[in-house]
């Protein structure tokens, strides 16, 4: 089988060049702290969403908008698939909850237990995400008429989403206080492993990728055309 390469010039085909921030130096972890801060933290689900408001919004004049009912659509679709997974998975992670409170070893020493507490909090989070989730999982048509709506909106639209992200910690604290207090150094080095390889991919990952969501206009974002890709390949 004979494969052509480079492939062969089309004019209706648009490449999408981007310059990683990896490049740019590690400063630029100091100037996007708070890019870094919500990757690592919340996997930049609050910057997902801030970045699909935005472009469903469209200025008319100064501090006036209006909403694209078809941006707006758009987003509202995949928001309403993604929460439907959230919640599919905090569900599982409230079963998850009620099984490890069930142990008996854990349950007959009482409210004392560190972990059990932990647990709890966990059991608390994923219903909080799950009711939430119920709530606006179509999320209802929003306009930006200012700033605090806008951020309001992006707590409110994220707020599943996060519940979900700490209901996990407080699960995973609780296993490992429990490991911890019968001593279970294997799982607890292994776990620290772990926790530190995700950190660094995740780092990593910010490093060398641009976001884009599906409902952002692609030429408007890091394009060239793709002779312009050809010129420079010749």
């Amino acid at each position: 089988m004979v494969t052509m390469w480079p492939p062969p010039y089309h004019s209706d085909v648009v490449c999408i060049k981007i310059n990683p921030r990896i490049k740019e130096g590690l400063c630029c972890m100091w100037t996007n702290s708070s890019s870094l801060f919500n990757m690592v933290t919340l996997l930049d689900h609050p910057g997902l969403i801030r970045r699909s408001l935005v472009r469903t919004q469209i200025k008319i004049k100064n501090s006036v908008y209006c909403t694209d009912v078809e941006k707006w659509r758009k987003f509202s679709e995949t928001y309403t698939d993604d929460t439907k997974e959230v919640n599919l998975l905090a569900t599982v992670l409230l079963a998850a909850n009620m099984s490890f409170l069930a142990i008996q070893s854990i349950d007959n020493i009482g409210l004392s237990y560190l972990p059990q507490r932990f647990s709890y909090l966990s059991l608390l989070a994923a219903l909080a995400s799950i009711v939430m989730g119920a709530a606006v999982r179509s999320p209802r048509l929003f306009t930006n008429h200012g700033r605090f709506s806008f951020e309001a909106m992006i707590l409110i639209l994220g707020f599943p989403f996060e519940c979900f992200l700490y209901s996990i910690l407080f699960f995973l604290l609780a296993i490992l206080v429990h490991c911890a207090k019968h001593k279970a150094v294997l799982q607890l080095v292994c776990t620290g492993i772990l926790a530190m390889f995700l950190l660094c991919c995740l780092v990593v990952y910010w490093l060398i990728t641009e976001p884009c969501n599906d409902i952002d206009s692609l030429h408007e974002r890091f394009t060239t055309p793709a002779k312009e890709r050809a010129a420079t390949t010749s």
